[in-house]
């Protein structure tokens, strides 16, 4: 039973795990309330950012992409430090590339923390599940 319960609760906390590959300089913190922050990757000349992750999955609590380069108010995060990849200019679009083996779920809030509009692609080519999810602040979103 014991070992049944261990297995269940690392099923459960891995769940909500958003984990980069180090292909782009993207970092995630956690906010003062537990919610992940995703720094996004340093925007081209074009506006495009380029993150890449082995894993990206959000939970239930959501997550926030932060392509702020000063401190900012999200609204499920509370405040979040300045993204330091974000440099003159803020994305225009977020390509966040699942580069892993698992399929990504998403259960909670992706918000998009952007003085601009900011349009989000997410990719995993081993599929995503859409579980409760939704979108703030995202002005287009395509999975």
């Amino acid at each position: 039973m014991k070992k049944m319960l261990g297995i269940l609760l690392i099923q459960f906390f891995s769940f909500a795990s958003i984990k980069v590959d180090g292909k782009s300089n993207v970092y995630v913190e956690k906010s003062n309330n537990g919610i992940d922050v995703i720094n996004i990757s340093t925007p081209s000349s074009k506006g495009i950012s380029h993150s890449t992750f082995t894993d990206f999955n959000i939970g239930e609590k959501g997550a926030v992409i932060n392509n702020s380069k000063n401190i900012a108010r999200s609204r499920i995060a509370g405040l979040i430090n300045g993204n330091k990849n974000i440099k003159e200019k803020r994305a225009k679009l977020a390509l966040l590339d699942v580069t892993g083996v698992k399929e990504s779920r998403l259960s909670g809030i992706l918000e998009a923390l952007s003085k601009d509009r900011l349009d989000v692609i997410l990719s995993n080519p081993n599929g995503i599940t859409l579980d409760g999810a939704n979108f703030l602040n995202c002005y287009k979103i395509k999975i």
